[in-house]
């Protein structure tokens, strides 16, 4: 079973999506944050930023909008916190921002109805578009581009070149559901016959794209898969990141990580949040959020985008029949 096969280390406790200019942010008002659970944190905001507490007559009207990432809570807590604002706003609604560690636990909100909609991982999307029908509503677009890789890197100084290179060394996932992270690389393993526990000395989970970095840079493993937008922004903002770690290969281009909205959403509420996303770039304060959850804009997904989603959620099933998936809601 893969829970026996692989060693899941978390370097530290992780959360985030593709945003990653949380950390230019010097201050932002936390309205009605909630306490911490095991998992996850609530940060409840209405339109005026005023806490909603359980308890209050606008329970039912919350809209809960969940993340689980890619990024380390520090690089994205307040960025979400002001995203969840803009859209107290625009929805006139009171807002709830939940984060949680894992993508399985992302994708088991949205499946339940516990969560209205979520910005989701590419390969948790997949399998939860193919599992429970989760839609698609909203697709940002990065650089001009609304597709990202794959990223094999190592450490300069191990002189590894190749992936062949990387059999019988130490190697670092970040999630299990993760399509530039997990399941690219272990669906190429298993066309090759093998599978990561083969073919790697050992494998670790780190649950952050940033973490899985780190721990290339630190030796902590030799090498790992990561998103390549994670990379191209640390590289921006750390220049010698390049100077110890470089990439190796890098994959064909997938659809990158869309908005998602639960299949029981009331139809009414999906139609505001399309309509919210995809005009954010048309006022001052949707421009702003933009560049800091550092993408351009939003666009409606393409059908050549939910071909994409459908031929990662059939590699999903592939894995899953080998035992190289796990066995969850979300697969």
């Amino acid at each position: 079973m893969l829970r026996n096969a692989y060693v899941k280390q978390p370097i530290t406790p992780p959360c985030a999506w593709i945003w990653l200019r949380a950390a230019t942010m010097i201050a932002l008002v936390l309205a009605g944050c909630s306490g911490s659970s095991e998992t996850g944190i609530d940060i409840r905001l209405d339109s005026k930023l005023a806490a909603v507490t359980p308890s209050s007559p606008k329970r039912k009207e919350i809209v809960r909008f969940v993340y689980a990432s890619v990024l380390s809570p520090e690089r994205s807590t307040l960025t979400y916190a002001r995203l969840g604002s803009y859209l107290a706003g625009k929805l006139e609604r009171p807002v709830e921002i939940v984060r949680r560690r894992t993508y399985a636990e992302l994708n088991e909100l949205l499946r339940t109805g516990r969560a209205e909609a979520g910005l989701v991982c590419t390969g948790a999307f997949a399998a939860g578009e193919a599992r429970f029908g989760l839609q698609a509503i909203a697709i940002p677009v990065i650089g001009g581009k609304t597709t990202y890789q794959s990223f094999v890197i190592t450490r300069r100084d191990t002189r590894l070149t190749t992936f062949s290179d990387l059999q019988g060394r130490p190697f670092a996932f970040t999630d299990p559901l993760s399509n530039t992270g997990y399941r690219h690389i272990v669906d190429r393993l298993l066309s090759q016959g093998s599978s990561p526990d083969q073919y790697f000395s050992r494998v670790m989970f780190t649950y952050s794209h940033d973490n899985s970095i780190e721990a290339v840079r630190d030796g902590i493993v030799d090498a790992g898969c990561i998103d390549s937008i994670v990379w191209d922004e640390l590289i921006r903002r750390d220049s010698t990141l390049a100077q110890d770690v470089i990439i190796i290969e890098r994959s064909e281009n997938f659809p990158i990580n869309p908005l998602a909205v639960a299949p029981s959403i009331d139809q009414g509420l999906r139609e505001a949040l399309v309509d919210v996303f995809l005009t954010m770039a048309e006022d001052d304060e949707g421009r702003t959020i933009l560049w800091e959850l550092g993408t351009e804009a939003f666009e409606a997904p393409t059908a050549e985008t939910l071909a994409g989603y459908r031929a990662i959620a059939n590699s999903w099933q592939r894995l899953r029949a080998a035992g190289l998936a796990e066995v969850s809601g979300a697969l």
